[in-house]
């Protein structure tokens, strides 16, 4: 069972696995037409969801994780890690939809990806992004990912086109962490925090 023994707490997120208790609040948050228009559409049934996230708990090096903003206290969304290459080296980051605000979103990256180098120690994460989800994909270049193909609809997934992404562990501790470390706690330390 690939389950977070501990929780990821940062200052704007707190990120857990996922329980069947959460499984009401993905639903409505995977449903929601806006929210959700970049991803494959699930079906709402409870049931069905709850069997789907007891198979998915079983996989071995398989994550789910829900994540909570700290300043709200509530359920913000989901994200995962999952496909892991046979020897353990690299790995895919997604699952990612959230409603809360961009200082949130970025901390789910930060924790996430420091997670994924430190503890489990993976040299590189792909990321597939829609390509017509152009904040997105544009986040993943300013963050000093690599864009290695544009996959097209039928390939990766049914659906959509993607853009196919990667960050090595080289660049993220020599590059993308400090970037966003600088965008998430500027004027922390001298307690301006952000809104």
């Amino acid at each position: 069972m690939s389950e977070l023994r501990r929780v990821l707490e940062g200052t704007y997120v707190r990120i857990k696995d996922v329980d069947l208790e959460d499984l009401p609040l993905i639903v409505e948050l995977r449903t929601d037409q806006v929210l959700s228009r970049y991803l494959h559409p699930i079906d709402p049934d409870l049931d069905v969801q709850r069997e789907w996230l007891i198979r998915q708990k079983q996989r071995t090096n398989d994550y789910y994780f829900s994540v909570f903003s700290k300043k709200m206290g509530k359920f913000i969304g989901t994200c995962g890690v999952y496909n892991f290459s046979d020897d353990g080296t690299e790995c895919e980051f997604g699952r990612l939809i959230s409603r809360g605000i961009p200082y949130e979103n970025l901390e789910i990256f930060l924790l996430v990806y420091d997670w994924i180098f430190d503890e489990l120690n993976v040299s590189l994460i792909h990321n597939y992004v829609v390509s017509e989800n152009k904040k997105v994909v544009s986040l993943h270049e300013n963050l000093g990912e690599k864009m290695v193909e544009i996959k097209p609809r039928g390939t990766y997934s049914a659906l959509f086109d993607v853009v196919h992404f990667y960050i090595t562990r080289d660049v993220y501790f020599s590059y993308t962490r400090d970037i966003l470390s600088k965008i998430l706690y500027r004027g922390l330390a001298r307690g301006e925090p952000h809104v």
